[in-house]
Parts: structure tokens; sequence; C-alpha cells
């Protein structure tokens, strides 16, 4: 049946997809770990640019044997979560004109 291979086809794209992206979350935070400013900075950024996908392979590195690396990857999970809005003002909370 056609929508079986269909769906069957997907989830191997999509397992595939999320390889990649573990083995690139990976990479960056090795270098995370690097001697040189410049590449634990580029690495910060684009651990950041991947967004909310990289957030479970990320979640893997908080016990990294290294504690700054693992310091960095708690940070970038944090800015990359989305900030919950406030809740909006009930209607007893409103200001009431006297």
């Amino acid at each position: 049946d056609f929508k079986k291979l269909a769906f069957a086809a997907g989830k191997i794209k999509a397992s595939a997809l999320d390889g990649e992206l573990t083995a690139q979350v990976n990479t960056l935070v090795a270098q995370l770990g690097a001697s040189g400013a410049k590449e634990r900075r580029d690495a910060r950024k684009a651990l950041i640019t991947l967004g909310l996908p990289a957030i479970k392979p990320l979640k893997a590195h908080f016990q990294h044997s290294d504690p700054e690396v693992a310091e960095t990857v708690k940070e970038i999970v944090e800015t990359i979560r989305p900030t919950p809005s406030p809740p909006p003002p009930k209607e007893d909370d409103a200001e009431v004109p006297l």
C-alpha cells in the first residue's frame, strides 16, 4: 500500500535527519571545549541557530565531563527554549476606575 510505504519512508527520513542533527550537535558541543575563544563562540552561535530541534540532543550533554561545557550547554538550551508569556490579567485583577 502506497500510504504505508510513504509513511515508512517519512519515518526513515526523519530518523536520518535526527541522526544528522545529533551528529552536528555533538560536533559543535565538542567545539565548546576548544582552546580558542572564537571557535567556542562560533560553536555557541551555531547551536543557538539550530533552535528548538537541537534541545533534545543538547540535553544529552548536561552531564558533560567538562563542567564549563555542561554549563554552556545548559545556557544555550535556556536561550533556545521559548519563554512562556505571562497569562492575561483576570477581570478581578484589572484596575477599576473609582
